[in-house]
């Protein structure tokens, strides 16, 4: 999931080059923006592994973390839960985004694998068009 996170460092610098101090220091706002965006692929990938909707986030997920984090911690750390962008688009948007990769990552790996074995399997039960494909290979 870092690779969601990480930031491309669009300067093209050497090794032997000292990096420049705005690359080096972070910025408490940057660093809460990072932190608000790896929570949001967190809990859509919580979401997405249960099975539940995109919108159990909006409507139940960040109205109860925001609830304890107002009754158990400082009342001004909610605007930080606030931060994290929970909304049914984002969610999908995110877990579209972590399928894609597994995708991409599984490609590769058949393509590199010396030998590789595909089974597809077709139901039986009437009026219903299902198919799995099994892969099974060596990593």
């Amino acid at each position: 999931m870092d690779k969601f996170l990480r930031r491309k460092d669009s300067s093209s610098r050497t090794d032997d080059e000292e990096p420049s101090t705005s690359v080096t220091k972070k910025k408490p706002k940057e660093d809460s923006e990072k932190k608000a965006l790896e929570a949001s692929y967190h809990v859509a990938k919580l979401i997405a592994r249960q099975k539940k909707p995109h919108t159990v986030d909006e409507t139940l997920i960040k109205p109860a973390c925001m609830e304890i984090v107002r009754l158990m911690l400082v009342p001004n750390e909610v605007k930080e839960v606030n931060k994290v962008s929970l909304s049914a688009d984002t969610v999908k948007r995110r877990i579209h985004d972590m399928s894609s990769d597994i995708l991409g990552t599984l490609i590769k790996k058949l393509l590199s694998a010396e030998k590789f074995a595909l089974q597809i399997d077709e139901t039986t039960i009437k009026n219903k068009a299902q198919l799995i494909a099994i892969v099974r290979f060596v990593d």
